[in-house]
């Protein structure tokens, strides 16, 4: 009998107890010199929360594994593979480790928490956890469980079939692992609200930048699992987004809201959608790749143009609804010229914002843009109508062409006493409304004294002799003066 058959006769399975104890005990020394994992010395993530991986990284030489206790764990092992007790030996290991990162996990915050309860959160307390996510998303890939792949490798590296650290790791991290992603695939899998768009991306971003250290940390046999379920938890995300957009797009279309806004100001619809139209814009690169199917409002003119990504078109959709349904909005004012107002005010404002921002710019184009200029201007024209009662007192007719007595003394006191009364009623009515863009005011002010100034300077000029007498018919103002102070509220 050689020596080999001795060892192996030696190593009888009456011996597995004492070996394994012995393992159990120098993995529980171990990990107390190893003070429980990378986190050692962090009590909770406000310990750490300003700190980066690399941080954590550097502590990690300070706690720098014992190289004896390797050597002692390595021999241990060895003599349980060699006894036939290699599934004894990954039990005993990965039970020991567990505890490690089950410490971590608690310092980092994180739960293993069910889909359903996650799901129920309010929106606010699932944005706090995701933010919280993020961040324990990469010091589980690229600290914790990147460690104890180091640790398995230099422990079991060599031992038995040539899959056996593989299999010491992932039965370690395993569950760890699914806890970590299963967060994720709840918000994934959750309701597709559109305020939850940008988180979804955020959590699409994050774990595509760590895919690449997953494949890494579970590429070999045993952890192809969890890289499957990374990649499918990227696909889910993808989905979320693109379903979050449609979401929204059906928002804006049929927002039922029909309260009427004070003084024709801009509708909170308006500003809440470029507000989402500007973060969709700053996730341009990330959108660009996720969205691939143009919008189902295929009848609308621009989305014919094939030069403009499906991305483009969702925007010019989302905005071409944002339009439609103001419009649809203004038509709940009674008073026609505020009416009109209302949407004037509404499209600059769209159009402020989109020459407002460069990239939204370039990605909605002149042609679009000049169409919402065109909108703007048209309602603008629609509600200078109001004014046309006034500047028309002022208008030159018959009777003074004649020349004729009534016009030279007391036609003109008749035309003068209608204009100040009708300039008085449309200031009145219009006094309230307001438009908060100081260039948009500035411009309506100078459009409406351009219809009266000339004919009331030319009014004026006529019965010049009769200024100072035009007074004693009350309510005589400075008009140039009191158009300069509407549209304030």
């Amino acid at each position: 009998m050689n020596s080999g058959e001795s060892d192996a006769v030696n190593e009888s399975p009456n011996s597995t107890p004492p070996l394994k104890d012995e393992f159990r005990s120098a993995l529980l020394s171990f990990a107390s010199t190893y003070a429980k994992g990378p986190l050692a010395g962090y009590s909770s993530t406000s310990d750490f929360s300003s700190f980066s991986v690399e941080v954590i990284y550097d502590k990690l030489e300070v706690n720098s594994l014992l190289n004896e206790a390797i050597r002692d764990l390595r021999r241990i092992a060895d003599s349980m593979i060699a006894a036939g007790n290699s599934r004894e030996c990954i039990r005993v290991y990965a039970g020991a480790r567990k505890s490690a990162l089950d410490e971590s996990f608690k310092i980092l915050g994180i739960e293993n928490s069910s889909a359903k309860i996650i799901q129920r959160l309010e929106w606010r307390v699932q944005q706090q956890k995701i933010r919280l996510w993020i961040r324990n998303a990469e010091i589980c890939v690229r600290v914790l469980f990147a460690e104890e792949r180091r640790l398995a490798e230099q422990i079991f590296k060599g031992l038995g079939n040539s899959d056996f650290d593989d299999a010491c790791f992932v039965e370690t991290v395993r569950d760890h692992a699914d806890s970590l992603f299963n967060f994720a695939e709840a918000i994934s899998n959750g309701r597709k609200s559109p305020e939850k768009m940008f988180s979804v991306l955020d959590l699409y971003i994050t774990i595509s930048n760590l895919l690449p250290d997953v494949k890494t940390v579970f590429q070999w046999k045993f952890g192809i699992c969890v890289c499957k379920k990374a990649v499918d938890l990227l696909l889910s995300l993808a989905d979320a987004a693109r379903a979050i957009l449609l979401e929204f797009e059906t928002a804006v279309i049929g927002e039922p809201t029909n309260f009427l806004i004070t003084g024709g100001s801009i509708h909170p619809l308006n500003t809440a959608v470029m507000d989402y139209i500007d973060s969709i814009v700053d996730y341009k690169q990330i959108l660009t790749l996720l969205i691939v199917r143009k919008p189902l409002q295929i009848d609308l003119d621009f989305s014919t143009e094939s030069s403009n990504s499906p991305l483009v078109l969702h925007l010019l959709c989302i905005i071409e609804a944002l339009y439609l349904n103001l419009k649809a909005k203004s038509k709940h004012y009674k008073d026609a010229a505020l009416s009109n107002f209302f949407v004037m005010n509404n499209v600059h404002y769209i159009v402020h914002r989109i020459k407002g921002s460069f990239e939204l710019r370039e990605m909605i184009g002149e042609e679009f843009t000049n169409r919402l200029a065109d909108e703007y201007n048209l309602t603008a024209s629609f509600y200078l109508n109001s004014w046309k009662g006034v500047f028309d007192c002022l208008e030159i007719d018959c009777f003074e062409r004649l020349g004729g007595l009534l016009a030279g003394s007391f036609f003109w006191r008749l035309r003068f006493k209608a204009f100040q009364a009708r300039f008085k009623e449309v200031v009145e009515a219009q006094s309230g409304w307001i438009l908060a863009e100081a260039e948009l005011r500035n411009e309506l002010r100078i459009l409406v004294l351009q219809m009266i100034m000339p004919l009331y300077t030319a009014f004026l000029h006529r019965h010049g002799r009769n200024v100072e007498r035009l007074k004693q018919f009350g309510n005589f103002c400075d008009v140039e003066k009191v158009v300069m102070c509407l549209f304030e509220g």
